[in-house]
């Protein structure tokens, strides 16, 4: 203390040095080894799911990576799992009891992969699901309101791109009067969990089962706003040129 007070006195005061850190040669290849994040921005995200209890929303969440699981399980962190356990009741009000059994039931729930052109969906359940797909039933020439039922194992192709562009450009071909908002319908899915809904069920709506999502699928969505836009672009070029 009293040579330091010395040193300041005599106006030569010790420099301070911090020692110095080198990489050794593992934290090299360790480093070398780390692939940096893929940038998560709004073109990877291919979708959206939003999950209700009978008519009310309680959360929902994006898709990045090509297979997402949706369950009853509560890690709200994992960036390829939608776990609808992560979410207590909606305020202001408690969880019915018909809510809190059907969450109990849905375990695994179901994956939804991307393959390419395709869209499956496959539950991973004990119990059953319930969807309804306009974009599957159109192919197969159902009702757009029909609802299918998938026990444990059984998989489901809820999209087809190729159909779907073969579709809209029917309809652009043909000057069909066909409402492109179809289009966008045709690019949701919904999903129930333990109950149907629908024709041949007790419960004539999805609003009317305790847990479903609704699955949107964002980069066919931006197809159908860029088609809608060129649409209206050529509707008003027309008019402009009739007047």
């Amino acid at each position: 203390m009293a040579n330091d007070q010395e040193s300041r006195a005599n106006g030569k005061e010790r420099k301070r040095t911090q020692p110095q850190i080198v990489p050794s040669v593992v934290d090299e290849v360790v480093n070398e080894k780390i692939e940096p994040k893929r940038n998560s921005g709004t073109l990877n995200k291919w979708m959206l799911v939003t999950y209700y209890e009978y008519f009310e929303r309680v959360g929902s969440f994006e898709g990045y990576a090509p297979l997402i699981a949706i369950d009853g399980f509560c890690d709200s962190s994992a960036p390829d799992r939608f776990c609808l356990g992560a979410f207590g009741a909606p305020l202001p009000r408690c969880r019915s009891e018909k809510v809190v059994q059907v969450r109990r039931q849905i375990g695994c729930g179901c994956h939804i992969k991307k393959d390419r052109n395709q869209v499956l969906i496959v539950n991973r359940s004990e119990a059953s699901i319930f969807v309804q797909c306009p974009m599957q039933t159109e192919a197969s020439g159902c009702s757009p309101t029909t609802v299918k039922k998938l026990r444990k194992g059984d998989q489901l192709v809820v999209f087809d791109k190729d159909d779907f562009v073969k579709s809209m450009e029917k309809n652009l071909k043909n000057n069909e009067n066909r409402d492109f908002y179809q289009f966008e319908n045709m690019a949701k899915v919904r999903i129930s969990f333990g109950k149907g809904f629908g024709e041949g069920f007790t419960r004539e709506k999805v609003t009317d089962v305790p847990c479903w999502v609704e699955v949107s699928f964002i980069d066919i969505m931006r197809d159908v706003d860029k088609e809608l836009m060129q649409s209206m672009a050529q509707s008003a070029n027309a008019l402009s040129s009739f007047t």
